[in-house]
This record gives C-alpha cells, sequence and structure tokens, in this order.
C-alpha cells in the first residue's frame, strides 16, 4: 500500500518541498541516537512480553505482539518510503511511525500492571513512594527543560520569564487588530521556555518555525505563504530598520518584538531584559527611521 501511495502521488511544488524538509520528526534518518533509542527500547520491552508466557495471561501477550509487529511494520515502511530523497513525500507525510504512541501506551499500561500486581500490591506506602518517585523525576525534568520559567503560577504573582511578560504587556497595552512578527525561531531561544505568543499575547503574527510549520506541512495550499514569512522573519533582531520595513510592510505587519540587544530606531513602547515590544513608524517617521538606518 505504501509503494502504491508513493507511485501515485502528485508532484511537489519548491516551496511545499521545502517546508518539508524542515521537519525532521519525518525522516528517520534525521532522528538522533536518543530519538532512535525511544524506538527500540519500547520494542524490546513488549517482545519481552509476548515471549513470557508463564508471567502473562494471553490477552497481554497478544496485545504486545500485535504492537510490535505493527510498530516494525512501521519502522520498515519509514526506512523504504519516508525518506528525504525520494521523489515524493506522501509516505512521509503520513507519519507511519506514530503509531509508536500506541505502543507507548501499551508499554506503559503493561509495565505499570506488572508493577501493581507484583510489587505494590496492596501497600499504601509502596505505592506512594512510586508516585512520589516519578512525580520528582518529572518536576527535575520539566526545571531542566524549562529553567528560566515559573514552574508554580500564582494569581497576581508577575511571570519570571521575560518573554512571557513581554507577551502579558502585549495583550494589555495593544490594539486587538495589532499584526506582529518576530523571530521565527523565538520558541527555542535561550530563556523563552517554549511560551507561546498567540496563546499569551492574543494577538496576530506571522507563521513561526515550528508549530505554523508543521501546519505548512500538513497543508500545502499554506506553503507559499509560510516561505515568505520565514525569509521576512529570520534574523529579524540582526537586521536594520529599513530591512525591516522592506520586509515586513508588504506583509502588513505593524509591530514587532525584537531582542533587546536589536539596533532600532523604531519607538519601542516596552522592554525588558530579553525582548523590546516597537511599533514599526507610519508615513513621515518611516522616512526618518530609514535616513537613520
Amino acid at each position: 500500500m505504501a509503494w502504491g501511495i508513493q507511485v501515485r502521488s502528485p508532484g511537489e511544488n519548491a516551496a511545499y518541498l521545502q517546508v518539508q524538509m524542515t521537519r525532521s520528526y519525518w525522516f528517520l534518518s534525521d532522528w538522533t541516537w536518543y530519538e532512535q533509542i525511544g524506538l527500540a527500547a519500547p520494542l524490546t520491552i513488549l517482545a519481552t512480553v509476548a515471549c513470557k508466557r508463564r508471567w502473562w495471561d494471553e490477552t497481554k501477550i497478544a496485545l504486545a505482539r500485535t504492537a510490535v509487529v505493527c510498530s516494525l511494520t512501521a519502522v520498515v515502511v519509514a526506512l523504504l518510503f519516508a525518506r528525504a530523497g525520494a521523489a515524493t513525500h506522501t509516505v512521509a507525510w503520513l507519519q507511519p511511525l506514530r503509531i509508536f504512541q500506541i505502543t507507548y501506551i501499551l508499554m506503559i499500561l503493561g509495565l505499570g500492571a506488572a508493577l501493581g500486581e507484583r510489587l505494590l500490591k496492596r501497600s499504601v506506602l509502596r505505592w506512594a513512594v512510586v508516585f512520589c518517585s516519578l512525580g520528582g523525576i518529572m518536576l527535575f525534568a520539566g526545571r531542566q527543560t524549562f529553567p528560566a520559567s515559573t514552574h508554580l503560577e500564582l494569581p497576581k504573582v508577575p511571570a519570571s520569564n521575560a518573554w512571557e511578560r513581554a507577551f502579558v504587556w502585549i495583550r494589555y497595552n495593544t490594539p486587538k487588530e495589532a499584526f506582529f512578527a518576530l523571530d521565527p525561531n523565538y520558541i527555542t531561544k535561550p530563556g523563552e521556555d517554549a511560551q507561546s505568543f498567540r496563546a499569551i499575547a492574543e494577538r496576530s503574527v506571522l507563521p513561526d518555525y515550528s508549530k505554523d510549520g508543521g501546519d505548512a506541512a500538513n497543508s500545502p495550499r499554506l506553503a507559499s505563504a509560510w516561505v515568505k514569512a520565514q525569509a521576512a522573519q529570520t534574523r529579524l533582531s540582526e537586521k536594520t530598520d529599513t530591512q525591516r520595513l522592506t520586509a515586513l510592510r508588504p506583509l502588513g505587519v505593524d509591530w514587532v518584538v525584537l531582542e533587546r540587544s536589536a539596533l532600532t530606531g523604531f519607538a519601542c513602547d516596552y522592554a525588558n531584559e530579553a525582548v523590546k515590544v516597537c511599533r514599526l513608524p507610519l508615513g513621515a517617521e518611516q522616512t526618518a527611521v530609514a535616513s537613520i538606518r
């Protein structure tokens, strides 16, 4: 079936191909070593379950075998057809390896059931120790992954994340129809901690690289607009004001979020230790800015 889909798929234009190549998770050859371990480990665990007849009942063994067969099939399909160098990428777009979401669920349920049946049993203390240990691990991982953010948010307590504070300021101090631009890779900037502009600021913004790139990869009609937005916003804080105006004005942008170190003659109504929020000039202001930069 994967072969049939591949040979019958229509051609892809340059813009859509460019978007596809940014989705590394589509192509197994682009996965890092620890991501590849994430494929091998659950298969190994479930294969062990499938082989231990005296430990498991027939239902669990059947589920484990089904998961292993389906997951291995997905890996083979990905290796053969979901390749960056393929003529078309429809199979890659279908993301066959997403079946591992079911594999992970079955693995967790199987291990959890075995832990409860064989070790924890009816001991409240054992259950408490396990849950506290798992919670502690998750807390540690969360703080390591997002070190610049508040992990316990309380009412009326300002956010510790500078990017988040800027986005909150935008929500309450800019027109609802304001249209923003910021670096398309802002969500992976040091200290940004994956704070989402749209969710916090509640304002429109040009497409970003990660989230909106995924939408464009799934909807070819969005590809051209996404490519244009990436070109206009890339290295936005390093551009001159004239370059910013030239790139952003045709797209309807009237506000920008720049890194604090960015050089600009724009009027910046808000700034903190990480970023500043600036208005693109209009009319005579634009001419004055262009003459400065």
